[in-house]
């Protein structure tokens, strides 16, 4: 599990990377993903032998949730209640890495992390590290569409909630790319059975802009991660979609 100090430093990393320009090209999730980019910034082996162990000893897991560090916080101590809150009570497990790109939660998965889980419900956010890197929408699309694509394989029982990338503020090229990307997310994925997509913005704004009281960051960093309060918002934003997918019946297709 990552210390305080270790998070405190990807904020300050990403704080250095630029974003840029978005395409305007129509969805493409087979899009050409970058080369090089299929390896974590941080591999974490400790949390991922963590994560094993738990899979291994039989602990029964209904919901799953890939992602980034929005995702791993949720095993930090200040945002643990919510946690408990929301989705200890549903048999869930938390295999969010922080600085984890689109082809890093791929290189994941290859690695076997999803071995021995055969879970209801897999909630995924991931995207808005590789948009802070500068890549396209339509190359973050197609990233969001390979990890998919490997949790329908790997899970062949899941029903995927693939939650939109969050706003943030860290540049305008920033914010339009992410939502460029969740748009086309939306309509790429409006007709499959196995996967729903859900934005939870309209819960960080206040007036039409970003409420910066919701994240860790302020001015001039700008803001990128929830605090509990933020990230207990979007839990209660995204139970009622989990709740409704562990009550559907698997669709294997």
């Amino acid at each position: 599990m990552l210390t305080k100090l270790r998070i405190s430093l990807f904020v300050l990393l990403f704080a250095g990377l630029a974003a840029c320009a978005t395409s305007t090209s129509a969805p493409a999730p087979t899009a050409a993903i970058e080369k090089g980019i299929d390896e974590p910034f941080f591999i974490q082996p400790e949390r991922m032998t963590e994560k094993a162990t738990i899979v291994k000893s039989g602990k029964r897991i209904d919901v799953l949730f890939v992602g980034d560090s929005i995702t791993q916080n949720y095993d930090m101590p200040d945002y643990r209640p919510v946690w408990n809150r929301s989705f200890a009570p549903l048999h869930a497990l938390n295999l969010g890495y922080g600085m984890d790109t689109t082809g890093a939660a791929h290189w994941r998965i290859v690695q076997g992390e999803l071995n021995g889980i055969n879970p209801r419900v897999t909630v995924l956010l991931l995207g808005t590290n590789d948009t802070n890197l500068g890549r396209s929408p339509d190359q973050v699309v197609a990233g969001i569409a390979r990890v998919i694509k490997d949790l329908k394989v790997n899970l062949p029982k899941t029903k995927i909630l693939l939650v939109g990338i969050l706003p943030s503020d860290r540049s305008s090229d920033k914010t339009s790319a992410d939502k460029e990307v969740n748009a086309k997310n939306a309509a790429f994925y409006a007709d499959d059975p196995r996967v729903t997509f859900i934005d939870t913005s309209s819960v960080f704004m206040k007036d039409g802009v970003l409420n910066a009281d919701l994240y860790v960051e302020k001015k001039p960093e700008g803001a990128l991660h929830p605090n509990p309060k933020g990230q207990g918002l979007m839990a209660a934003a995204i139970e009622p979609a989990i709740a409704s997918l562990l009550n559907e019946k698997p669709d294997v297709r």
